[in-house]
C-alpha cells in the first residue's frame, strides 16, 4: 500500500510541480552516485595512479607509490594497511601493481608488458595461470594509434572497445561491446566531431541497452579553454542541461555552474596554492548549500599524495600516498 501511495505522490509531483520533481530526481541521483563513488573509491583510485605523465601531480622521477587504506576519527586520519603498491621504471611506465585487502592479503599482482615502441600491450595477473591471468590486451595500428582494448575477467572477455581516428589523429569513434550479460551483447557507440583546431565540439553517445541517445556540444573561449557543455535533446534540439566553466585571471578553472533551464542545479568552486596546484574543491547543491569538500594533499616536493573528502562538514573518506623517487 505504501509503495502505491508513493507512486501516486511521485506522479503528482512530476505532473503538477515539475520543478520540485526535477529537484527530487537530482537528490536521488546524487545519493546513488555517492553510494557508487564512495563505496568503490579505492577500486577506482588505482587507475589514476597508473599515469605518471600528469605534470600537475608529480614532481621528480617517481619510482614507487604506496597507497594506504585509512581510518578516520573526527579530523584525524591514520594509516590502516597498504592498499596498492605500484612500481615504475625510469621511462615513467608502470612495471607492476600489487593490490591488498584491508587484512593485508594480496588480491592481485599485475604486471605490465610493452612492445618495442613502448606501447602497453598486456596487463597480466601473476596470481592466475595461463589465459585466466590476462586482464587487459591493447592493440595498435601501423601509426602507433591505440585501436582496440580487450578487458578480461578470469579468462572470459568482459569488454571489447575499438577506436577510430581522423587524419589528424583525433579519436572520432569509440565502439564498445559489453559481454557481461549472459547471452546478450550490449553495444555502445560514441561519435565525436572536432574543429579545425582539433578541439572536440560534439559527441553523440548511442546506448545499446536502453536505446537512449545522448548528445553533448562543447564551446571554448578565446584562450582555447572549455567554456560550456550543452546536453541536447536529439529529437527536439532543445538544451536539456548545460555546464558553464569560469576561469580566474591566471587562466585556472575557478568555478563550474550546472543549469537545467534557468535553474542552477549545482556549483563547483576550485582553489589553488602558490604553485598553481589545486588545493580544494567545494560542491554546492541547487539551493546554494555546501554539501561536499575535497581537499588535496601534497608531499614536501609538491607531488599530489592524498585527499580528504567531506560531506556536510564531516570527513567521510581519505587516502594517503608515500612516494619514492629515483632522484
Amino acid at each position: 500500500m505504501g509503495n502505491i501511495i508513493m507512486g501516486i505522490v511521485k506522479d503528482l509531483l512530476k505532473f503538477l510541480i515539475p520543478t520540485i520533481w526535477k529537484r527530487w530526481e537530482f537528490y536521488k541521483n546524487e545519493e546513488a552516485h555517492e553510494k557508487m563513488s564512495f563505496n568503490d573509491e579505492y577500486a577506482h583510485l588505482k587507475f589514476s595512479l597508473l599515469n605518471l605523465n600528469d605534470a600537475k601531480k608529480y614532481e621528480g622521477e617517481v619510482k614507487k607509490i604506496t597507497r594506504y587504506y585509512t581510518d578516520i576519527k573526527e579530523e584525524t586520519v591514520t594509516k590502516a594497511g597498504i592498499c596498492y603498491v605500484i612500481n615504475y621504471n625510469k621511462n615513467r611506465k608502470t612495471e607492476d601493481l600489487l593490490e591488498f585487502d584491508r587484512k593485508g592479503k594480496e588480491i592481485k599482482h599485475l604486471i605490465y608488458e610493452y612492445d618495442k615502441n613502448g606501447n602497453l600491450i598486456f596487463v597480466k595477473d601473476l596470481n592466475k595461470k595461463g589465459e585466466k591471468g590476462v586482464v587487459d590486451c591493447y592493440i595498435y595500428n601501423d601509426k602507433g594509434q591505440h585501436v582496440e582494448t580487450k578487458y578480461f575477467d578470469d579468462g572470459q572477455i568482459d569488454y571489447d572497445t575499438c577506436y577510430k581516428y581522423d587524419e589528424n589523429g583525433n579519436c572520432i569513434e569509440v565502439n564498445t561491446d559489453d559481454y557481461r550479460l549472459d547471452g546478450v551483447v550490449v553495444k555502445t557507440r560514441n561519435v565525436s566531431v572536432f574543429d579545425e583546431n582539433n578541439r572536440e565540439i560534439e559527441r553523440i553517445k548511442y546506448e545499446g541497452l536502453t536505446g537512449e541517445t545522448e548528445k553533448e556540444v562543447y564551446f571554448y573561449n578565446k584562450n582555447g579553454d572549455l567554456k560550456e557543455i550543452q546536453n541536447i535533446d536529439i529529437e527536439t534540439g532543445e538544451i536539456i542541461s548545460r555546464d558553464l566553466y569560469c576561469y580566474d585571471t591566471d587562466g585556472k578553472l575557478s568555478e563550474i555552474l550546472t543549469y537545467e533551464g534557468s535553474d542552477v542545479m549545482g556549483k563547483w568552486t576550485y582553489s589553488y596554492n602558490q604553485q598553481g596546484k589545486e588545493t580544494e574543491c567545494r560542491i554546492y547543491d541547487l539551493l546554494g548549500n555546501l554539501t561536499h569538500k575535497h581537499v588535496s594533499i601534497y608531499d614536501e616536493r609538491g607531488s599530489f599524495c592524498g585527499t580528504k573528502k567531506y560531506k556536510n562538514g564531516i570527513l567521510i573518506f581519505s587516502y594517503l600516498d608515500e612516494i619514492e623517487y629515483y632522484d
